[in-house]
């Protein structure tokens, strides 16, 4: 499977990357920064710089013959109004799709619900509401989606050990490593197409959790 990953810039994305070479599968980034290109290139994954404001070409050759985009982060710069970035990457999932890709798998934030906004910390809540539109034109478009809302990402070697629900769970910490190795683990399930869960550190398997929760 060939996988472009957006955000592959970011300690999950790197996680993501390694595991989804490990997986046999091929890798795609899609890069801000050119000097970053580099460190993927020693990977033997290909990387496609865009421009500040990418032109349409630029996109539909990143995604050339991608079967799954995974979204970790924008490829946008963080220092754009939020609503000049949300409407941009709205436009850009749209081509995305125009051009074939029918998988997404996003990482979103532990919380993102709309009526719950304001009792999020400031610093947080552009992203939060970033991903909040995000989630929704997922669910609102003809794409084969999975959205998973981790915990309170960590720094730590993955456990492989998580706590997966639909409901309501305490925001418990969860390395990024176990997010990263649940993206592609929910990639290759299609039983886990339009499902939304929260994720985080816990006692049952990556996989035993995902197969307790689609059954």
């Amino acid at each position: 499977m060939r996988i472009l990953v957006v955000g592959a810039d970011t300690v999950t994305g790197r996680h993501l990357i390694k595991y989804i070479l490990e997986s046999g599968h091929q890798a795609r980034v899609i890069l801000h920064n050119s000097v970053q290109a580099a460190y993927f290139q020693t990977l033997g994954v290909e990387s496609f710089h865009v421009s500040e404001k990418p032109k349409m070409k630029e996109l539909v050759n990143a995604t050339k013959d991608v079967e799954a985009i995974c979204l970790i982060g924008s490829f946008l710069r963080t220092e754009k109004e939020p609503y000049i970035r949300i409407d941009e990457m709205i436009r850009y999932l749209e081509l995305f799709n125009y051009v074939g890709v029918k998988r997404f798998v996003h990482m979103s934030t532990f919380e993102s619900r709309k009526f719950l906004w304001n009792t999020q910390p400031a610093i947080f809540r552009s992203t939060i509401i970033e991903n909040y539109y995000i989630d929704r034109w997922l669910k609102t478009s003809n794409v084969d989606f999975t959205i998973l809302h981790p915990g309170t990402l960590i720094d730590q070697q993955g456990t492989g050990f998580v706590t997966i629900s639909e409901h309501e769970i305490n925001n418990r910490h969860i390395p990024r490593e176990d997010v990263a190795k649940a993206m592609l683990m929910c990639l290759e399930n299609d039983a886990t197409i339009g499902k939304e869960f929260k994720i985080t550190s816990g006692k049952t398997t990556i996989a035993e959790a995902l197969t307790f929760y689609n059954k």
